[in-house]
């Protein structure tokens, strides 16, 4: 997926195969809060 806004739109067609650093650090803080959330 190419990213079309922010400092990794620079980057154009090498940024595409690497992951999104914001949506790394949203999945990491998610998967912290799961057990504290009485979730599944």
């Amino acid at each position: 997926m190419a990213r079309r806004a922010g400092r990794a739109s620079y980057l154009g067609a090498r940024a595409v195969g690497w992951p999104d650093g914001g949506a790394v650090a949203v999945a990491i803080w998610l998967a912290a809060l799961m057990p504290h959330s009485g979730g599944r």
